[in-house]
């Protein structure tokens, strides 16, 4: 939860000038529910896991791990993607774009 405070402070820091007065009531909102929701999951977590070892949970990560990687290797590598500017990324770095073929 220290780390999660500090991403936020620094968000908050790096975002500063973007942020008006009407949008503190937004923000404060979103901290409180993010606060009040990773209290939860941390506490019911820890409680799992003082029950019941971290066995079940690794074999759990490890069977989402594969079916997640199973899904991705199925699915193909996905489509380029364009920036705002509508430059494919490798374009803008002087490199081939996917499907292209280098002569």
């Amino acid at each position: 939860m220290p780390t999660m405070a500090g991403a936020f402070v620094y968000d908050l820091y790096k975002n500063i000038g973007a942020i008006s007065a009407d949008d503190t009531l937004v923000i404060a909102i979103g901290f409180i529910a993010a606060f009040l929701s990773a209290l939860v999951v941390v506490r019911t977590f820890v409680g799992f896991v003082s029950r019941h070892g971290f066995a079940l949970f690794g074999w759990w990560r490890i069977v989402v791990g594969v079916v997640g990687l199973a899904i991705y290797f199925a699915a193909g590598s996905p489509a380029p993607t364009t920036t705002a500017s509508g430059v494919a990324p490798l374009e803008l770095a002087g490199g081939p774009v996917a499907g292209e073929v280098s002569r």
